[in-house]
């Protein structure tokens, strides 16, 4: 009878030496997973804080190009003031100009906005 336990207990540990040879070698590739794993998880959170600056950023230019409007309306409509009632055909010229110069500022800006939001991955809007 132990002409026949010994070669199978040899069969034995060779196999489980062929185990514990492909256990290790998956061991090494979920480490690698993990690394993986731990890379992405950065990129994510990175590309969540491009994504609040470049929403915070496009909000910046909105306001400002708010503000600057209205400083400009205010010393436009001080100007018009001033000249009275013969500036009437300059004024409304003026203010053709000026709101359209304002629009294509934001409507850029809500491009840009959307242009780099698509590029980071973020949700696409269509609120032009």
């Amino acid at each position: 009878m132990l002409w026949l336990a010994m070669p199978l207990e040899a069969g034995c540990v060779v196999l489980l030496g062929l185990f514990w040879v492909r256990l290790r070698a998956i061991e090494s590739r979920v480490a690698a997973m993990r690394i993986g794993l731990a890379e992405i998880r950065c990129y994510a959170e990175a590309r969540t804080r491009l994504q609040q600056q470049q929403k915070q950023f496009e909000q910046a230019v909105e306001g400002t190009t708010n503000s600057v409007e209205t400083v400009h309306r205010a010393l436009a409509n001080l100007s018009f003031d001033l000249w009275g009632n013969d500036s009437r055909d300059l004024r409304a010229r003026h203010d053709v100009h000026a709101e359209r110069l304002y629009d294509g500022v934001r409507r850029v800006n809500r491009s840009l906005g959307r242009l780099t939001g698509n590029l980071l991955g973020g949700d696409r809007r269509d609120d032009d």
